[in-house]
């Protein structure tokens, strides 16, 4: 009899991880762009990138990247749910044929 590899939710676990790393990813740049520029007194808003100086360094361009950034997780949101939702399917689908295959359906007529 042909046996099934045993589970491996730890996969499962990672991939929602991922998912939930690469959905607020945009959101956590904006954030800690926001917390450099209180942190320095620096002006920070969508109209320009303007000088930011963080140990001698000007940073003003890379935190205005950082918080424009956030528009992102308009695009990263859904895309996530779109890839978590195919993923149920499969997980369903696989479910489905490992339920079928160990017999636990009843294809008989009854009577």
């Amino acid at each position: 009899m042909h046996r099934l590899p045993p589970r491996q939710p730890w996969f499962s676990i990672l991939f929602a991880a991922a998912l939930l790393c690469l959905a607020f990813a945009p959101v956590v740049s904006a954030m800690a762009a926001i917390a450099v520029a209180d942190a320095h007194d620096c002006r920070l808003d969508e109209g320009g990138f303007y000088p930011c100086v963080v140990a001698g360094h000007d940073v003003g361009a890379l935190i205005g990247t950082m918080a424009i950034a956030a528009w992102l997780f308009l695009v990263t949101q859904p895309l996530a749910i779109a890839i978590a939702s195919g993923w149920l399917v499969v997980l369903a689908l696989k479910r489905a044929v490992t339920h079928y295959k160990k017999g636990r359906h009843n294809l008989t007529p009854t009577g």
